[in-house]
This record gives C-alpha cells, structure tokens and sequence, in this order.
C-alpha cells in the first residue's frame, strides 16, 4: 500500500483542476508548500465511520473506501472559505493518518493544516 503522501499526491493530480492549478496535475513545489501532515487516535466501536462522518460534516466526501480505510474529501478553507483543500485520511484500528493539500498563493494561507486541525479537533469532541 502506498503511503499517505502517495495517495494524496495521487489525489490531488486527480482534482487538480478544482483544486485551482493551472496544469493537469499538481508540481512537486507546490504539493510539499500545501501540504500538512498529522496523526490522531479515535477511540470507540467503529472508528473510519467516526472519522468519514467528521468528513461529511467538514465538506464533500470524494471517496469512502471502509475496506481500505480511506477517505478523502473536498473541503473549503483559508480566508473567507475560498480556498478548496482536499483532505485524506486512512485509518488503522484506532490510529489515523490525515493529510491535506491546498493551492498556495503568494500569501500563505496554511488552509492544509488549518483543516487538518480543525478535523481533529472535531474527532476529538466525539470521543466525549
């Protein structure tokens, strides 16, 4: 299985276009100056349909493998909500992997790791 930055660089050459470049896919440049990666634990019975409803509720979910545990999905960040990031995570048992990636501009935004924190600060209000 591919790695999580693999997968989402995968993904994001897939919605290049939504995700506002230019080309048909995403360069190395900008993919490592957008992206943020993180982990999180979730606790509880049934832990990827934990995370892939804090999905729904972020924005659009795009894929939902509960087989594979991964789920990606569209989300709006950055200033005022205009900036599109798509957001994946993969889960093992109870451990989460979570990355994201947005179109930087010439003003950093970091709308990648403001949804990442923001995700796991909803699956953290689930736990209680």
């Amino acid at each position: 299985m591919e790695d999580l930055s693999g997968l989402l660089k995968k993904a994001a050459d897939d919605y290049a276009a939504a995700l506002g470049e230019l080309d048909y896919r995403v360069q190395e440049k900008a993919f490592s100056k957008g992206s943020f990666f993180s982990e999180a634990r979730v606790d509880g019975c049934n832990q990827y349909k934990t995370v892939r409803d804090a999905l729904i509720d972020a924005g659009t979910v795009l894929l939902d493998d509960e087989e594979q545990g991964i789920a990606l999905a569209m989300l709006k960040g950055g200033a005022g909500g205009m900036a599109s990031v798509l957001l994946l995570a993969k889960v093992e048992g109870n451990e989460v992997s979570l990355g994201a990636y947005s179109k930087e501009g010439l003003i950093r935004q970091h709308a990648a790791k403001k949804a990442v924190e923001s995700l796991k600060k909803n699956l953290q209000g689930t736990m209680s």
